[in-house]
């Protein structure tokens, strides 16, 4: 009886953004502009460091729960910087900074994509050390940046290929099955 669940294992992720979801938006409405951009900072700042404690906690103590990868609080970094990121391209002076600035955007879309073959290669698995202490929130900033660079260069490359119909589709699958 007790494995007939396994098959809600998946849903991890969806749990994250909807408590995600309820937390947001009682920031936004409660916290001035200048709060809200500290707490999100701290939250990126902080949540890799908890998961560290986690993960050790969780590697001394003997078991593998692996609450450092499933529960919010460990993952709520991904999602402050996603609404930095928003944040800061809707703000006109960082969006005009972000879309003078291409060449250092692109430097940093380069760095962090170097470390991906590294994580892919020496760390895959999300219970290893560094992934979960550095995995996650390196992924979070590749994509943040590569949204940002997409958003800031609408004619570039990256731009036209995220414009693929194939890609479109896939993702507008991948939603509604989500």
């Amino acid at each position: 009886m007790e494995h007939c669940w396994y098959w809600l294992a998946v849903t991890w992720s969806l749990a994250i953004e909807e408590q995600f979801y309820l937390v947001a938006p009682l920031l936004v409405r409660f916290l001035s502009k200048r709060s809200l951009v500290f707490t999100l900072g701290t939250t990126v700042i902080l949540v890799p460091v908890l998961r560290a404690l986690m993960y050790n906690y969780d590697a001394s103590s003997g078991g593998s729960m692996g609450y450092y990868y499933v529960l919010m609080p460990f993952r709520a970094d991904a999602l402050a910087l996603g609404m930095l990121a928003a944040m800061a391209w809707k703000t006109p002076w960082v969006q005009i900074l972000l879309l003078l600035n291409r060449k250092i955007m692109n430097r940093l879309l380069l760095f962090l994509s170097l470390g991906l073959p590294i994580l892919l290669k020496w760390y895959p698995g999300p219970s290893s050390h560094l992934t979960a202490v550095a995995g996650y929130s390196w992924l979070a900033m590749f994509y943040v940046v590569l949204l940002l660079r997409v958003l800031a260069n609408r004619e570039g490359i990256l731009a036209r290929v995220m414009r693929w119909r194939f890609l479109m589709q896939l993702g507008g699958i991948s939603y509604c099955v989500y």
